[in-house]
């Protein structure tokens, strides 16, 4: 059996960019994966786009601090969305993902809700899990300006333990 990665994203008022999210996570070929999108009290209707672009759909009982909880499937990948009851920023609204999916999360997996994973990554990322010595990972992104159509790769230096606890 493989192992279950849980992608979390954190969104606040991301209803534009959410779908490219969501495509990003679904097209990934890893199958053993769910996606878990913690609406931070949105205002511009995030929660509810995501929930129209649900295949099917069943609502939940929301976990503790969590007015809502949706699960379905996206282009037959699992989804979840949650709607918080407060605000809690970017970091709180990160925390509270993965204490709610520590029962089935083998690793997790962050992608900002305006954020793309490229094609593969998560199977690449689980081949680097099936080494022992290997226990977190990060990795080099890419920036892009969709006015200025221009791309720049921000590297990651080798791994650090001082530049992994700094970041």
């Amino acid at each position: 059996m493989s192992l279950e990665v849980v992608v979390y994203t954190p969104a606040y008022n991301r209803e534009k960019w959410i779908k490219g999210c969501m495509d990003s996570v679904a097209s990934q070929d890893y199958q053993n994966k769910r996606h878990l999108i913690v609406d931070d009290c949105s205002t511009d209707g995030t929660f509810e786009k995501v929930v129209s672009l649900f295949d099917e759909k069943v609502e939940s009982q929301a976990p503790e601090g969590a007015d809502s909880l949706i699960l379905g499937t996206y282009r037959g990948s699992k989804v979840a969305v949650a709607r918080l009851s407060s605000n809690l920023g970017p970091s709180g609204a990160r925390n509270w993902a993965i204490a709610t999916a520590s029962p089935y999360a083998d690793i997790y997996g962050n992608l900002d809700s305006d954020d793309r994973y490229r094609p593969g990554y998560l199977t690449k990322l689980m081949e680097a899990f099936k080494l022992p010595e290997v226990g977190v990972s990060y990795c080099d992104y890419e920036v892009i300006n969709h006015a200025s159509q221009t791309v720049v790769r921000e590297f990651k230096e080798p791994y650090s333990l001082k530049r992994l606890y700094a970041d």
